[in-house]
């Protein structure tokens, strides 16, 4: 439960920081590594909710 809250709290980092302008990757990769940081589970599967959700605001989709 901790690293589900920790992810969440970290998501809400990004969706605050996110403009038009802003750079995704960059964004994703800070992202990625303060969860790893913390725990490396929620993103170990590339297929992971966590991940796809990712890919998709790289993508532009959100």
């Amino acid at each position: 439960m901790e690293s589900f809250v920790f992810c969440l709290a970290e998501f809400r980092k990004l969706r605050d920081a996110k403009t038009e302008d802003s750079d995704n990757e960059t964004l994703i990769h800070s992202f990625r590594t303060a969860v790893s940081a913390f725990d490396p589970t929620p993103l170990a599967d590339e297929d992971s909710d966590w991940n796809l959700m990712l890919d998709e605001i790289i993508d532009g989709l959100w």
